[in-house]
């Protein structure tokens, strides 16, 4: 993206809320904590399919349930756009509540809208703004579209709901992107308790997924005889696979293959 608007686009800051059934504002420790380990797994993932290292920090809760706020940050930020960061941020967003095209497209056209009305920007600025969020939005459907197949992203989010599903106390959970003064930036997106279930997967519903000429980077073979499973990267997401070839574990065990 261009340089000229580059530092615009700056949304890295996600609040989680969970609204609770009683008046109180306390969540038991244990279940929030697993919650958050699961979308901090989440944002890793996602960031690593788009190929930005990051950082993450966790801020104070606020009054009402139990809100949350995750700032997403490039380890590198001289050499990482912020469009980038926008990028993740985004698609975290979308992956925690809907997983849909248009639900991202519309969280990143209220970002335009948002920073069009707030921005003072010359009319060559407001021009390569509207390119700059127009790129966004095709980023950010070519990506969903490879979420969507991702078996960890989708095991992920199905142990967070799981975890709210079994607490009781939880009636519903929303996620918003704020600004650096957690204003909110796009329209609140609610799941309510009813709808954890939809969200929540067996093993058995991974219905599983057939690709040709797939290029796999191994970083850990099986290096002894038995059904162990092999590690690596796949499209920038760590995975656990079986080696069927029965030919090829023979040469990496004999040492013919390194």
């Amino acid at each position: 993206m261009a340089d000229i608007t580059d530092s615009l686009i700056t949304t890295n800051k996600l609040q989680l809320h969970y609204w609770f059934s009683d008046k109180t504002h306390s969540m038991d420790a244990l279940v929030h904590n697993k919650c958050e380990r699961e979308l901090l797994e989440i944002t890793k993932a996602i960031a690593g399919l788009c190929g930005v290292s990051i950082k993450m920090e966790t801020e104070p809760s606020g009054k009402g349930g139990l809100k949350c706020w995750l700032t997403i940050s490039a380890k590198s930020q001289k050499k990482t756009p912020h469009a980038k960061i926008t990028l993740v941020t985004t698609l975290v967003a979308a992956s925690m509540v809907t997983f849909n095209q248009e639900s991202a497209s519309h969280s990143v056209g209220e970002l335009m809208d948002k920073m069009m009305a707030e921005k003072e920007l010359s009319a060559q600025q407001k021009g390569q703004l509207r390119i700059d969020i127009d790129q966004l939005k095709s980023e950010v459907s070519a990506k969903l579209s490879m979420l969507d197949q991702s078996s960890v992203l989708k095991k992920r989010r199905s142990n967070f709901y799981d975890l709210l599903r079994k607490y009781p106390k939880v009636k519903s959970i929303s996620v918003v992107m704020t600004d650096d003064s957690k204003k909110p930036i796009t329209e609140e997106q609610l799941v309510a308790r009813d709808n954890f279930k939809t969200f929540i997967i067996s093993s058995d519903q991974q219905v599983p997924l057939v690709l040709e000429n797939a290029v796999i980077e191994i970083i850990s073979p099986v290096l002894i005889q038995g059904r162990h499973k092999w590690k690596g990267m796949y499209n920038g997401l760590p995975i656990s696979f079986n080696m069927k070839s029965n030919e090829f574990m023979a040469m990496v065990q004999s040492g013919k293959v390194e």
